[in-house]
């Protein structure tokens, strides 16, 4: 997506139907491809990824695969181009956020024959990706605020979504998710689509409440 972009949006346009597909590929764990799809079309849907963060209430805004680097082959740049970025609005201004997608089929860990336990190569692949994409942000944040029209864009957090909860009936990997994300103090999070899920099921709920 290259050019300006206007378009506020707020979770209270969310549709049953919405939640519904986002459920079913979350528990068919859908590949990236099928994700990516799903939430370039249903763009509202990060509106509940900006709870937890406590912004999103005054708006939302939704930039897919922005190039923020161009390739230059002749200096062998590489081109760098997130899955999203998004805004949230709230009553102190704006927050950004880099958004990574991996397939709900992955793994954030593995364990080896020694029992020990690491980073799969798609989970540290996409951290890689989510750090320098974010830092690359910070360096040009004046032109992304200029000529995007990102408001009050600057130092975005980063998002890594990817897997289910599924995988932490090892209590030892949900533990060493949490550890990964207060060492990087918040500004990196991994987080599973479960956890989309349940923040996007928990604001729908109340709708049927009369």
């Amino acid at each position: 997506m290259n050019g300006l972009k206007d378009k506020k949006m707020n979770k209270n346009t969310a549709t049953f139907d919405q939640l519904n597909e986002f459920r079913y590929l979350v528990k068919q764990k859908a590949a990236e491809s099928d994700i990516h799809s799903f939430l370039e079309k249903n763009e509202v849907v990060f509106a509940f990824a900006l709870r937890d963060f406590r912004t999103g209430h005054h708006g939302l805004w939704v930039y897919s695969k922005q190039e923020i680097q161009p390739k230059i082959k002749s200096i062998e740049v590489k081109g760098l181009i997130p899955d999203f970025i998004i805004g949230g609005e709230n009553s102190n201004g704006h927050q950004w956020f880099v958004v990574e997608l991996k397939g709900a089929n992955e793994n954030i860990f593995s364990i080896d024959a020694s029992n020990s336990i690491y980073l799969s190569s798609i989970a540290n692949r996409g951290l890689c990706q989510l750090i320098e994409y974010t830092d690359t942000c910070s360096e040009i944040q004046s032109h992304l605020r200029d000529h995007f029209r990102m408001h009050d864009f600057r130092e975005p957090k980063g998002i890594l979504l990817i897997g289910t909860e599924d995988e932490f009936k090892e209590s030892r990997k949900q533990k060493l998710k949490r550890a990964l994300n207060q060492s990087f103090n918040k500004d990196i999070e991994i987080r599973t689509y479960d956890w989309l899920l349940r923040n996007f099921e928990e604001v729908m709920k109340y709708r049927n409440i009369k």
